[in-house]
């Protein structure tokens, strides 16, 4: 199938999206709303949001390519159920986070996963992390985080969505599924001070 005939075959469901490009975008996009909420829901959605779009690449991106590139990529032929989990087998060294993204998409798609020879363990959550400063009067900072819990280590979740941002940025060059417009545009890194916010979790309060 020829890359014009994959954008032609998908408009007509994904409103208009129709490129790896286009979906990596979303995920930009996504994450700059995880990035800002303000209350619990919106970063749970966003963050939801951010995984489906990081996992669904995988599929756009064999559906953008030639049959020969699909075979090497994923170890596959076209339209084999196994090509998705080949493309993450193989490209794991390059996509480090997308093994962690696709388990929180398919949880979130089945509610619980088969079990697997090699089960990643992976968890999601959400809390609020408070921070008082007593200056001339008592001001109370509290923000919604999302996070993932990684082999019992917890991880903010918008670090990890940015790196897979990155690496589908570095990918989709390498593949040339990216202009060169597109390509120039990265993902803002949070300051030393927001990381430091995010880190103090000391006076957390849980929310689920």
């Amino acid at each position: 199938m020829s890359r014009t005939a994959m954008s032609e075959s998908v408009t007509h469901k994904t409103f208009g999206l129709k490129t790896p490009r286009d979906l990596h975008n979303k995920l930009r996009y996504d994450i700059g709303r995880l990035r800002v909420a303000t209350a619990s829901d919106d970063v749970k959605y966003a963050a939801f949001d951010c995984a489906i779009d990081a996992a669904h690449m995988v599929d756009w991106v064999l559906a953008a390519v030639n049959d020969e590139r699909h075979l090497i990529l994923s170890g596959e032929k076209r339209l084999s159920l196994q090509a998705p989990s080949g493309f993450a087998d193989r490209q794991a060294d390059k996509l480090p986070a997308l093994k962690f993204c696709r388990e929180i998409a398919n949880g979130a798609k089945h509610f619980t996963l088969k079990p697997r020879k090699k089960p990643i363990n992976v968890t999601t959550s959400s809390t609020v992390s408070i921070r008082m400063t007593i200056d001339k009067g008592t001001v109370v900072d509290a923000r919604p985080y999302a996070y993932v819990v990684i082999d019992g280590v917890k991880y903010n979740v918008l670090e990890m969505f940015e790196d897979m941002y990155e690496q589908w940025l570095d990918f989709l060059k390498a593949e040339n599924l990216l202009d060169q417009n597109a390509a120039n545009v990265v993902v803002r890194k949070r300051s030393p001070e927001e990381l430091m916010h995010d880190d103090d979790r000391a006076a957390a309060i849980s929310t689920s």
